[in-house]
């Protein structure tokens, strides 16, 4: 099985992307898939609306996967998962692999890839931890996407009204730790394994990071530039978790810049400047 799985901060912009790469009939959106266990057992629904065991598209999966584990079995995996995509245990999911973590994760996605056959699967969960697991499973070929943004952006993005809020300092110490990370593995698993991407050359040049994803994961884009060219908006496929987006059901890209009117200029140097390493990293103006 083919896997492109997102990395980086959250407010990063992965749900846009995720959606316009789920415009090709090569690529199948799942959306952030450490949210899987908590949307099932949770009674959660998807971005269509539906529950998951009434959504056309993760029903017969689910049906599937309640034939192989119980509901207790799932909370005791859903509880141990939490774990290992914590944090604080990324230096650890680099050096080893968690077997019983392992077995679940081949599991889920074999049977998604067995019910939804597709050159490639995207799961958007940004958690480093858990992508580099699932680096590791037998039968899984991963690519790694690591999107990075302007702090600035971060920020006035965390200021929304968004399902976690987040203050400019809180956001800050958030966004350096995740991309300190995001950057040590890049440095590590080199080009081949992990493609990283501005956000705003995304949405301001949308078709030359298309044509760069291309090229990474060796999959047709066509589809995707077409609609591009016609200016035509993208289905939001049926995905676990995402922001307020999934809300809609056809999103077109925009550029997003308020933060430069939302936020003061001294204010917005001083976060240039407590983010410093990274923005420079990322080439980045204050």
């Amino acid at each position: 099985m083919n896997l492109i799985y997102l990395m980086g901060a959250g407010r990063s912009g992965t749900t846009i992307f995720a959606t316009v790469l789920g415009g090709s009939k090569n690529i199948t959106t799942l959306g952030e898939m450490h949210q899987f266990l908590d949307h099932l057992l949770e009674d959660k629904p998807c971005s269509c609306g539906q529950s998951l065991k009434e959504c056309s598209f993760w029903a017969p999966i689910i049906s599937k996967l309640e034939t192989l584990y119980s509901k207790e079995e799932l909370l005791q995996i859903n509880k141990r998962n939490k774990t290992i995509e914590n944090h604080s245990h990324i230096s650890k999911s680099y050096h080893n692999n968690d077997m019983e973590y392992g077995r679940f994760q081949k599991d889920i996605f074999a049977i998604i890839s067995e019910k939804n056959p597709s050159k490639y699967h995207l799961d958007s969960a940004k958690f480093i931890s858990r992508g580099l697991q699932l680096n590791k499973i037998e039968g899984i070929n991963l690519k790694f996407i690591y999107i990075i943004r302007d702090v600035r952006g971060v920020i006035h993005s965390f200021n929304k009204k968004v399902q976690t809020t987040k203050k400019p300092l809180s956001a800050i110490v958030y966004y350096a730790t995740i991309n300190f990370f995001g950057q040590w593995i890049y440095w590590l698993l080199g080009k081949e394994k992990v493609l990283k991407l501005r956000y705003e050359d995304f949405v301001n040049d949308t078709e030359k990071v298309l044509l760069k994803v291309q090229d990474f994961i060796g999959c047709d884009l066509s589809e995707n530039l077409k609609k591009l060219d016609h200016n035509e908006p993208f289905d939001m496929p049926h995905i676990i978790g995402g922001n307020r987006m999934t809300e809609s059901k056809r999103v077109t890209l925009k550029s997003d810049l308020q933060w430069k009117k939302s936020i003061s200029r001294p204010k917005q140097i001083a976060y240039y400047m407590l983010t410093l390493p990274f923005m420079l990293i990322n080439k980045y103006k204050a």
